[in-house]
């Protein structure tokens, strides 16, 4: 019995690995003209990531690379869709579904660090400033901001937009928060396009 339990085990890591390599291979970093951002290619021209990180943008660099943007596609929650000149080889798949206690992991650019893993939980949604928002139980940082939220399967469910944070006397906790994705499925068709 303990073998077996040992073998699931093993398994179960291998396939999070490839995961982790799949989304690692996705994750990029974005320069803009005042600051770096994180995102994630969704298609062989797409990227996905957070409409804040482009706010005032003349400048676009993806790893690094300058590239022209061809065109944005937003979905008023915070995220935006950018189809860009450079194509790519390998992009992650979007499916945007969330429940508490899912097992997520994150790879992001917190300040001056690059493609950082961290590995979390979605500690529920609330209702903040009359926008539903997923709270998730993960440690971020500027920077993180357009990070895909990954399921176990390594599939996108969300976006880093927010750090949160409460604060009390004698204690703060800070968790990171994300946006129901909201964009239809014919607009994340065409991205994986």
């Amino acid at each position: 019995m303990r073998i077996l339990a040992y073998l699931l085990l093993c398994v179960g890591l291998a396939g999070c690995a490839n995961c982790v390599t799949t989304a690692r291979n996705a994750a990029v970093l974005l320069s803009m003209d005042d600051g770096t951002c994180s995102g994630t290619k969704i298609g062989p021209h797409a990227i996905l990531t957070a409409e804040h990180c482009l706010s005032g943008t003349q400048h676009l660099s993806v790893d690094n690379v300058p590239v022209e943007v061809l065109g944005v596609t937003l979905d008023g929650h915070d995220h935006a869709i950018v189809r860009v000149t450079a194509t790519f080889g390998q992009w992650a798949r979007v499916d945007p579904y969330v429940y508490q206690g899912q097992e997520i992991f994150n790879l992001g650019n917190p300040g001056e660090l690059r493609d950082m893993f961290r590995h979390g939980w979605v500690a529920g949604e609330q209702v903040i400033d009359g926008k539903l928002i997923y709270l998730l139980d993960f440690n971020g940082f500027f920077g993180d901001s357009g990070s895909a939220i990954f399921d176990d399967q390594g599939e996108v469910i969300a976006v880093t937009s927010e750090l949160y944070r409460q604060t009390a006397p004698g204690g703060w906790m800070k968790i990171m928060a994300a946006f129901p994705l909201a964009f239809s499925s014919k607009q994340l068709e065409s991205a994986a396009r």
